[in-house]
């Protein structure tokens, strides 16, 4: 089994706090938040996985500690990250949204580094297409190979793409939590959208994957944030 998916991911972890590290201009509190929020998002990310997955694991618990084995949930690990900066900002008494803004882009990194290891790793299968030069040749889970839907390298250059955006608007004025719900709205729309080209098992409602129910709730509730944060004192002043 290839190890791409734990190196990358790792490696984009370490990227995204090395960079809050040594950037200038945001709270002291930022990093140890980063912290919480990599913790609580990657035992997020593996525990709605294995429930999910309940009866394997619960014939072999010890696995569901072997993150480096694969088997993540995306948006369990967004969840997980929202719970971690509102604990830490509720525990040290700061303001939500200024926080959550602060770690918008060692988030991303993060996501980037995600979707990364899916395509270097082929853990994430695209729908069978017609063969041309967007659709590449790739196996599926089981090694039957055809043309598929490049789920994982679009995931890859979508997130990326936004990724360069937020750096270009690092340090531009803009409304207290709007960068970190902004961030959250497309992360989502991006696992939405590319839900639907996507062939590997996943548990269903009727004719839905569960991980399309799951973007769409984080993207509903990154909406619901952001009229929230707009309304907030200084939202306009800013």
């Amino acid at each position: 089994m290839s190890q791409a998916y734990p190196v990358v991911l790792a490696l984009g972890c370490l990227a995204g706090l090395g960079w809050l590290a040594l950037r200038r201009g945001v709270s002291a509190e930022a990093f140890p938040a980063a912290l919480l929020a990599l913790a609580l998002g990657l035992i997020g990310a593996r525990l709605v996985f294995a429930v999910l997955h309940g009866a394997y694991f619960l014939a072999h618990p010890g696995e569901v500690a072997w993150v480096w084995q694969g088997g993540l949930s995306w948006a369990g690990g967004a969840l997980g990250v929202l719970a971690a900066v509102g604990l830490y900002a509720i525990v040290r008494r700061l303001r939500l949204a200024p926080l959550a803004d602060d770690i918008v882009l060692p988030a991303l990194a993060v996501a980037l580094a995600s979707w990364t290891g899916c395509f270097l790793e082929n853990c994430v299968v695209g729908l069978p297409v017609p063969a041309g030069p967007l659709a590449p040749a790739s196996p599926d889970l089981f090694g039957v190979v055809a043309p598929r839907w490049p789920t994982a390298a679009v995931g890859m250059i979508a997130t990326g793409a936004m990724l360069c955006a937020f750096l270009l608007l690092d340090g531009k004025k803009i409304g207290p939590g709007q960068r970190a719900v902004s961030a959250l709205a497309g992360v989502a729309a991006i696992g939405l959208g590319l839900s639907f080209t996507r062939a590997d098992p996943m548990l269903r409602i009727g004719v839905l994957r569960l991980d399309s129910f799951g973007a769409a709730l984080l993207l509903i509730l990154a909406l619901g944030l952001g009229l929230f944060v707009r309304r907030e004192p200084g939202a306009r002043r800013s």
